[in-house]
């Protein structure tokens, strides 16, 4: 995925991004449209992103309003927890 990684997601350019709502979070989130879809990007520790990458896929078909989990990123590349492919 070609985004402005080294840069905090709430600083990239706006040509990419998508208005979606969205609940109460802690963290900061920017949608990113892609060929494939919207992907949901937020900005955490990793410890926490992993955390919530697990509660997420435990929800996964228990409700409509899950989001269809891809990859745990790092500013270093991928961390271990994978869904998917990563376009």
């Amino acid at each position: 995925m070609d985004l402005e990684w080294s840069n905090p997601i709430n600083e990239w350019k706006p040509d990419r991004l998508v208005e979606m709502p969205t609940g109460i979070h802690r963290h900061e989130i920017v949608f990113v449209a892609c060929t494939e879809g919207i992907y949901a990007i937020k900005e955490m520790l990793p410890r926490l992103s992993r955390h919530e990458f697990e509660i997420l896929r435990s929800m996964e078909g228990r409700t409509r309003h899950t989001v269809w989990l891809s990859d745990v990123l790092s500013r270093h590349g991928l961390t271990g927890v994978r869904n998917g492919p990563v376009p």
